[in-house]
Formats: structure tokens, sequence, C-alpha cells
């Protein structure tokens, strides 16, 4: 009698045997779904962040998009990065001393005489490395040359506080390049600015 009774249950309704063993079934189902989701979750979060962090720029020399740069004429005091920079002169092309080495082919150079000030109440450090550049009509962007024999070299070094330092940027550029223009930036992620010779 209690084996027909428990036989004339269909399996899952009022059978504890059939029940439990449909259950198991649609808990690896459950969690295999979640899984899912939470993987296509975590992808797109981390192609957000991605799409976010190129969208950001990363042409700036710290890995910043600094501020756009003002434009300035020969002989004014530009601000940037906390220094006070004037351009004085522009040579170009610059002739060639005694001892000197000599542009590359199809190259000239040019000379910038820049003086840098420590405007603050106290002793600053400042890094020629990176903080030149010249631009031409086309967007073509040279830095500074290293080996040419001219004295002084580029402004670089402590600044005491209410002083400055002056020299000579060099630069060499083909000899096509027209409509040059001089760009410092006093750190990395300072407003650069730009003197355009008159």
């Amino acid at each position: 009698m209690v084996g027909a009774s428990a036989a004339g249950f269909p399996a899952g309704v009022g059978n504890p045997a059939g029940g439990f063993g449909v259950r198991p079934v649609f808990v690896v189902l459950f969690v295999f779904v979640a899984l899912i989701v939470i993987l296509v979750v975590a992808a797109w979060m981390a192609l957000s962040r991605m799409r976010t962090a190129s969208s950001s720029g990363g042409g700036a020399r710290s890995g910043e998009t600094p501020p756009a740069s003002l434009s300035y004429s020969i002989g004014q005091i530009a601000p940037t990065g906390g220094f006070e920079v004037t351009a004085y002169a522009l040579e170009d092309p610059l002739q060639p001393t005694t001892g000197s080495s000599q542009p590359a082919a199809g190259m000239r150079r040019v000379s910038v005489q820049v003086q840098i000030t420590n405007p603050s109440s106290s002793s600053r450090l400042f890094s020629s490395q990176r903080a030149f550049d010249l631009l031409d009509s086309e967007g073509h962007r040279y830095t500074r040359s290293v080996t040419t024999g001219v004295a002084p070299g580029p402004p670089d070094g402590e600044i005491p506080a209410g002083q400055s330092i002056r020299g000579s940027v060099v630069f060499e550029v083909p000899m096509t390049s027209t409509g040059l223009v001089f760009r410092v930036q006093g750190d990395p992620t300072a407003a650069s600015v730009s003197f355009t010779p008159s």
C-alpha cells in the first residue's frame, strides 16, 4: 500500500525525491547566468574607462593635457609654471662660429636668447630638458639641439628667489621651414607660452 502510494505521485509533485532531483539543475543554471551577467558588466566598465582615458589626451609632456598656449611678442614677459619668461632675440639662421658643429644636410639652425625669472620668495629649479620647442607653420615640432657649441647654453638649474638666468636655445629645422614660433613650458602641467618674431 505504501509502495503504491509513493508510485502514484508524479515526479516533482508531492514527491520529495522527484523535487530534489530538479532543483539542482535550476540552481546551476541560475549561477551560470549570473556569472555571464557579471562578466558582461565588468567588461563594459573596463571599456568605458579605456575610452575615457584615451579621449582625455596623453599628448602632454606629463600625460596630462595643459591649457592652450598664450601668444606673446619678442621682448614681452610671459608667465608659465610660476616662472616669468622673456625671449629677447631670434637668430635665423644661426651663423656657425669657429669650432661649432654643423647642421645636418638640408637643415639650418635657429637660436633664441631667452631669460627665465623666478618671481617667488624661494629658490626654484628650472629644467630646460623639455621646456623649449619650436613650431613651424605646418605644425611640426622641433626640440632643442644639444650639441651646437653655442655658449651660453640654454638656461637651466637652480634660480634663487627674485633672480634670473639667461642663455641661448638652439634648434635644428629644415631649410624650408617657415612661420617659426618659439614655445616655452615652465613645468609639465602648466600652460605654455609662445613667442612670435615680429
